[in-house]
């Protein structure tokens, strides 16, 4: 038996997304993920806020989509909004070569960063998916993890964290000298 669960969620404001689509989200992520300290729950959010923040509309008037997917092996979740433009290709790279760099790889992102709140949406998804799928447009992201869930497996070095930040164009996963041409 093929153990699925989809779901789909249309909101319209920030706030509605902890009234109507948390709960629901976090009682799937309960009983399919076994994420008791709840680190891609907190992804999720933070998803959530990055789109409402970023928003063409205010945080209050925002539409959202989200789509839960869980299956035997992973838990996917995309989140989509009308945000502004954001320049994710040129980010991507900047991250790119922050992991090439022998010292700045070797750094655990919350190192880096020393308490600021600088790029903190994108790796707080991160560090608790194995794979982020953001479109090149910044109006989607996809955060995907295995089932059983072990965050603990997961490293927080920026080499190994930015591997996990991938381009999505037209459906099409970007990689290496393809993120390079699209530009």
């Amino acid at each position: 038996m093929q153990d699925r669960e989809i779901k789909h969620y249309h909101i319209q404001g920030y706030g509605t997304f902890f009234e109507e689509a948390l709960p629901s989200i976090k009682s799937t992520l309960d009983k399919k993920l076994g994420d008791k300290e709840g680190h891609f729950a907190m992804a999720i959010v933070e998803a959530v806020q990055n789109a409402a923040m970023y928003a063409q509309k205010s945080p209050e008037e925002v539409a959202m989509d989200i789509d839960l997917v869980a299956t035997e092996s992973d838990i996917t979740v995309k989140i989509t909004a009308d945000t502004k433009n954001f320049d994710v290709l040129s980010y991507r790279q900047r991250l790119g070569r922050m992991a090439s760099d022998k010292q700045l790889g070797e750094m655990e992102w919350a190192d880096f960063v020393k308490g600021t709140q600088k790029c903190r949406g994108y790796f707080t998804m991160l560090m608790a998916v194995e794979c982020l799928y953001v479109d090149v447009t910044g109006r989607s992201v996809t955060l995907c993890t295995a089932r059983p869930y072990h965050p603990g497996d997961i490293s927080k070095k920026i080499k190994d964290i930015v591997p996990r930040f991938m381009l999505e164009q037209n459906g099409v996963i970007l990689e290496g000298e393809e993120i390079q041409c699209a530009l």
